[in-house]
């Protein structure tokens, strides 16, 4: 059976459409066959492991090109998914436990033995091709959401408790792609650069309102994919991916646990032995939160705005690029969450904004910088003064003003100047300016002719 079953994997991988005449029977066996070998004990279980990927991965390429002919199916395969996704023929991850992880689960774990047996095991392959086939129906069955977040997709967070890599990867591509696929954006997802230059342009998501009832199961994935990261043995790198989709799509969801996820993206980004990608990753995932912060509040953050700022603080003064560019962007938004008001006094943010201004003019003005860092910057600078300008000192101010003009004057930086200072409401701040704009006015007026020709 297992070579038939080699075989015809192989067959279908390529000509999968070739074989549409003869689904029906082959899927009404392939499921029988699974649904007996689920109910019955093997004497064999690496073989009957063996054969189910086999299995799983058949049904796995007609899904993708024989749409019609697999249908009357669907329904149930998804009633066995469940069962697949949780396959652990040796009781050793105890997916019907239904407990929260906790401190200590790691080292039960390494006491118990779990790499030894990792190593015997092959059971994870059936779990690895049931995820896999999941996030397949996922991409191309979207009628078919509904019943995979009632029955399946549950079960698919509880393999958080896997040990194996390869189950981990695919478990956080199957979950990014599911929580793209259940939420709703007002507007593109696009990661521009420059996004925070329009004030306006904030990106609100929102759960499908037919899967309300997944908050439950998303909440827990967030509490899991935090509690991964204690972890350096993951692969968290690819975690923070998954964190970074969850930051765009379900925000709301994430803000609700906000000490628990804040603590966690602080503690990737502080670590300097992590990879850069991931302490990147860290940032833009901060970033995505506050910009949620500035079109509701979700939960009350400004005990952590100055564990925040030290985050700011250590990102713009770090000497790899990607790392300050994106440390100036968060920086950004930090200034919109401050004061979302320009009514508010700014005695109450004067402790979290004059720290960090020295620093930003210092890097102002220098010109020896990679363009992005370049751009981040005069961004920030924008910001700074559209919401902070009355509480800066005029020294600062005539500091900025005159570096912005030496931006302005260079054909490098000189369209991202002028983006930046068209967002500075100078009409509605008293700014204590006691350098004539009129240098600034004129060479703005100069630099426009030159762009539109």
């Amino acid at each position: 059976m297992i070579y038939y079953a080699f075989a015809l994997n192989s067959v279908a991988k390529n000509s999968a459409n070739k074989l549409a005449p003869v689904v029906d029977g082959l899927f009404k066996f392939i499921l029988d066959d699974i649904e007996n070998r689920l109910n019955d004990e093997s004497d064999d279980l690496d073989l009957q492991n063996e054969l189910l990927d086999y299995y799983l991965s058949i049904i796995d390429s007609f899904v993708k090109k024989c749409h019609k002919e697999v249908t009357p199916f669907l329904s149930v395969l998804i009633s066995k998914l469940d069962s697949l996704i949780c396959y652990d023929p040796n009781n050793v991850i105890n997916f019907g436990k239904d407990e929260k992880p906790s401190e200590h689960d790691e080292d039960d774990e390494d006491e118990e033995g779990w790499s030894d047996f990792d190593n015997e095991d092959s059971s994870w392959r059936v779990r690895r091709g049931a995820i896999r086939l999941t996030e397949t129906l996922i991409k191309l069955r979207p009628e078919l959401l509904k019943d995979i977040t009632e029955f399946v997709i549950m079960s698919v967070v509880k393999c958080f408790k896997d040990k194996d890599t390869n189950i981990k990867l695919d478990l956080f591509s199957t979950l990014g792609v599911y929580l793209e696929s259940v939420t709703v954006s007002d507007k593109r997802a696009v990661e521009d650069p420059q996004e925070d230059l329009l004030p306006d342009i904030i990106e609100l998501s929102r759960l499908k309102s037919s899967y309300k009832d997944v908050t439950e199961t998303i909440n827990d994935m967030v509490e899991r994919l935090c509690f991964l990261f204690k972890d350096p043995k993951n692969p968290n790198v690819a975690a923070s991916v998954l964190f970074l989709n969850a930051s765009r799509c379900i925000s709301a969801n994430m803000m609700e646990q906000w000490k628990l996820v804040f603590n966690t993206l602080k503690q990737n980004f502080s670590n300097a032995s992590n990879p850069a990608e991931l302490r990147v990753n860290s940032l833009i995932t901060l970033r995505r939160l506050l910009r949620a912060q500035i079109t509701k509040t979700h939960t009350d953050i400004s005990a952590d705005f100055l564990a925040i700022l030290t985050i700011i603080t250590e990102a713009v003064n770090n000497s790899y690029f990607k790392i300050t560019s994106e440390g100036f962007r968060v920086l950004s938004t930090f200034y919109k969450v401050l004061r979302p008001s320009l009514k508010d006094d700014t005695k109450h943010y004067e402790a979290f904004v004059k720290p960090i201004v020295p620093t930003v003019i210092s890097r102002l003005q220098e010109t020896d910088t990679d363009q992005e860092i370049k751009n981040a910057i005069i961004s920030s600078v924008s910001f700074l003064i559209a919401y902070f300008g009355d509480a800066l000192d005029s020294s600062n101010l005539c500091a900025i003003f005159k570096n912005l003009l030496v931006k302005l004057k260079s054909e490098v930086t000189r369209v991202q100047t002028l983006k930046s200072l068209s967002s500075i409401p100078v009409t509605q701040l008293n700014l204590p300016i006691n350098v004539t704009l009129a240098d600034i006015i004129v060479y703005a007026n100069f630099s426009l002719t030159i762009l539109t020709g």
